[in-house]
């Protein structure tokens, strides 16, 4: 549930949020590396996070400066919308909803929430020129994913779309069809940079 902030990433939120201290709502928060940079930088930061195991030191690192709750994305698409104005999904969380029904009503619930401000996702992403070039074990975790997405009755579009990683479990690996038409679904376009690591801003159209 934890990762070092990243530069990239680092950049990314000064480039794409808006200022401090705005309300960020963030989920999937893992360990409250994202959150404590937030809290840092002058955010109020609404963390949410499935994981129990890492609410005490996600809770440590949001501190006075927000609120955190235990919360899975289903608990997030169910819940009223809180205000906010910005959203941030933890690093790489959006690759774990493997149905388009489910990222859609994520992006919706999000959207809710901060019907004016970015959505800043980062996910695995799809390359078909690079699957050739892959090794062994990134091809034996994209036939265990697609194997997955037949068993659930999906037609892959693509192979290696769906992945089984060993340290994350299963996931989805994004094209940017698929977010294009995800974005436009809930009334946004998609500002997508792939250098360093695959994330995108999801603006108001």
């Amino acid at each position: 549930c934890s990762h070092a902030l990243s530069a990239w990433e680092q950049h990314w939120f000064r480039q794409r949020l808006p200022a401090p201290p705005a309300r960020v709502s963030l989920a999937a928060a893992g360990n409250g590396a994202e959150a404590r940079w937030l809290c840092d930088a002058g955010y109020e930061v609404l963390a949410s996070e499935p994981a129990g195991s890492c609410l005490s030191q996600l809770t440590a690192a949001v501190g006075a400066r927000g609120s955190v709750s235990q919360a899975s994305f289903q608990d997030l698409i169910d819940a009223e919308p809180t205000p906010c104005d910005a959203a941030v999904v933890g690093w790489s969380a959006f690759s774990h909803l493997l149905e388009p029904d489910a990222q859609l009503a994520l992006l919706r619930a999000l959207h809710a929430g901060c019907p004016r401000g970015p959505i800043l996702l980062s996910f695995y992403w799809f390359d078909a020129l690079q699957v050739p070039r892959q090794s062994r074990a990134w091809n034996l975790g994209a036939r265990i994913g697609a194997a997955l997405a037949r068993m659930r009755g999906r037609a892959s579009t693509a192979h290696g779309v769906e992945r089984f990683f060993g340290h994350a479990g299963f996931g989805h690996s994004y094209t940017s069809d698929e977010l294009d038409a995800l974005a436009r679904a809930v009334g946004r376009k998609v500002e997508l940079e792939l250098i360093d690591y695959p994330h995108a801003t999801l603006l108001p159209a």
